[in-house]
């Protein structure tokens, strides 16, 4: 089912009906979602804690399985990386308590496990080798793929990741940031660009463009990949961005950028690039080529990264060109998760 087709311009942003104003005070401080963790060759025999704001996530992996649970014991607060892991159970390194897959199985000197001994764990995913989890105890959507893709047939880059001072609301809405897109990404407009939703938490914009950058990557680009590019950007939630392009040469670029939130203002973003798999030799060159694409996607959102640093979205000071920002604002608090609290005022 579709759920929202081709974004429609309002008169008056600024009178944007039931929109809140203070995103910060109704959005939640970190949003649902599936977070990067980690190359699966750095779960080794210890655990490791992973940070999502203010909240910290314990992840370990046996022979078999990878899990992922609060980082500290329910008793006082003890650090559970210190603790010892063996298999799917972790016991408190503090007074003994002991967790299987988050339910407390022993207490220290008793019988009686208190209704309150036991901790969350989370849902994760192997996505080729790299390592992520759903921050809610029960995901709410599974962890995509490109579409018309099978995760199978393709192999995966190392990751790479830089931090900038934005938050994650404004971070997510550069994704419909139109303006943004025909006045920074040295790429001339083909075509109009599509705002559509084919399935919950999933919004996506595509559009046709001419690369016409002049620096010596821009210029290979052109050489090697084409002159155009036909762009999808994938965007799950609000903190989950596939992006997917084919260029006029035949040459077509897959890569996940995923954003945690540091802190109120400031988001570390990661990225993984991805390769379809090729026959035995050409798989020679891949490890390759598949560098080659890492670097020059990452410099490119590096470059991106500098022009985001230190922005905030203000609905005090948007115009019309800004209701795709809007529009997704609309449509993301229409999700279980982000669901604006509704104040004395609006209710």
């Amino acid at each position: 089912m579709t759920y929202l087709l081709i974004y429609c311009k309002v008169s008056n942003v600024n009178n944007a009906g039931d929109f809140h104003l203070k995103l910060e005070e109704n959005f939640p401080i970190v949003p649902p979602g599936w977070y990067y963790v980690c190359h699966i060759s750095q779960l080794r025999s210890a655990p490791i804690v992973h940070k999502v704001h203010k909240s910290e996530y314990l992840l370990w992996k046996d022979e078999d399985n990878i899990y992922v649970s609060d980082a500290r014991c329910p008793h006082m607060n003890a650090d559970l990386s210190k603790g010892k892991i063996s298999k799917s159970s972790i016991t408190c390194p503090y007074h003994g308590f002991k967790f299987d897959k988050g339910i407390c199985v022993h207490t220290p000197n008793s019988e009686d496990v208190p209704s309150w001994a036991n901790i969350k764990t989370y849902p994760v995913k192997n996505i080729c080798g790299h390592i992520f989890f759903f921050n809610n105890t029960e995901a709410l959507f599974d962890f995509p793929f490109f579409i018309n893709e099978f995760i199978e047939e393709f192999t995966a880059s190392s990751s790479f990741s830089f931090e900038g001072e934005i938050n994650w609301y404004t971070l997510a809405s550069h994704a419909f940031d139109l303006n943004h897109f025909r006045s920074v990404h040295e790429r001339e407009l083909l075509s109009d660009i599509t705002i559509n939703s084919k399935m919950p938490y999933q919004r996506a914009n595509t559009y046709t463009a001419k690369v016409i950058g002049t620096s010596l990557r821009e210029k290979l680009i052109q050489l090697v990949a084409g002159k155009e590019i036909n762009m999808t950007i994938d965007t799950y939630g609000a903190n989950l961005f596939l992006l997917n392009g084919k260029f006029s040469n035949g040459v077509t670029s897959y890569f996940i950028l995923n954003s945690t939130p540091l802190d109120d203002n400031n988001c570390k973003l990661s990225g993984i690039v991805f390769s379809k798999k090729t026959n035995k030799i050409k798989s020679l060159f891949q490890p390759l080529i598949m560098a080659v694409r890492r670097h020059f996607t990452y410099k490119y959102l590096e470059e991106e990264a500098r022009t985001l640093h230190g922005t905030h979205f203000n609905l005090g000071t948007t115009y019309t060109e800004d209701t795709p920002i809007i529009e997704y604002f609309k449509w993301l608090q229409g999700h279980e998760g982000f669901k604006i609290k509704q104040s004395k005022d609006n209710s």
